[in-house]
């Protein structure tokens, strides 16, 4: 017991190994990590992982909020048994509401005066990505029908 005693006595002194091991760029960084898994470890909300699971689950819930507007306006218009499309109705601009497009482009721009995140979504969104063709109105409408 003593002779531990001892050996740690001089590997702590001023020029001892403990001591400039302590000072190493080694041990700086390991202690730096230790103290980063602590961190971690003790708030799992602030991890990266985590941010991208919220973010992605409010993206969702945000995709399905817009869905399911876009089917109410297609129930809608077909149980008032409405037309959808009017005159050249391919390249919708919904920033532009003084062209008559139809009565689904002025139904969703109706509702998303009362919306803003589908406000957003139908003047931010990739055209790809609107959910506002005619494919997509007719396979909410054959959905709808089953």
């Amino acid at each position: 017991m003593f002779f531990l005693s001892k050996a740690i006595y001089k590997g702590t002194r001023k020029n001892g190994i403990l001591t400039s091991h302590d000072k190493s760029s080694m041990h700086c960084r390991a202690a730096e990590k230790a103290d980063l898994f602590a961190q971690n470890f003790r708030n799992p909300d602030d991890r990266i992982d985590n941010q991208l699971l919220k973010q992605q689950n409010k993206q969702e819930q945000t995709n399905k909020d817009i869905l399911r507007l876009i089917v109410i306006a297609v129930e809608f218009l077909a149980k008032q048994g409405l037309p959808f499309r009017g005159n050249n109705d391919d390249k919708v601009d919904f920033s532009d509401e003084s062209i008559n497009r139809g009565n689904f482009v002025a139904l969703l721009q109706l509702m998303g005066k009362f919306s803003s995140t589908l406000r957003n979504h139908l003047l931010f969104a990739k055209r790809n990505a609107l959910y506002t063709s005619k494919t997509i109105q007719n396979d909410i409408m054959s959905m709808l029908v089953k």
